[in-house]
C-alpha cells in the first residue's frame, strides 16, 4: 500500500504542476499529450482511491461480523 500512496503522492504533484500551466497552446504536443494523460491518470487514481475506501469499509463490517459469529459459537 505504500507503493500505492507514493505513487498517488507523485501523481499529485505532476496534476498539480499542470494545474499552474493555464494555457497549453504554447507547448509542444508531445508535452501536450503527456499533459492530458496525466489528467487521466489523475481520475484513475481518484476512483481507484475510492474504490479502496468503500473495499476497506466491507471488510470492516465483515470482520466485525466474524467477531460476533465467534463470539456467539463460543457461548
Amino acid at each position: 500500500m505504500s507503493d500505492l500512496i507514493t505513487m498517488q503522492e507523485q501523481n499529485e504533484l505532476l496534476i498539480e504542476t499542470l494545474k499552474s500551466i493555464k494555457n497549453f497552446s504554447g507547448l509542444p504536443d508531445d508535452v501536450k499529450i503527456t499533459l492530458r494523460n496525466l489528467q487521466s491518470i489523475e481520475k484513475e487514481w481518484k476512483d481507484i482511491v475510492e474504490r479502496l475506501k468503500e473495499r476497506e469499509k466491507e471488510y470492516v463490517k465483515l470482520i466485525e461480523e466474524v467477531k460476533t459469529l465467534k463470539s456467539v459459537l463460543e457461548l
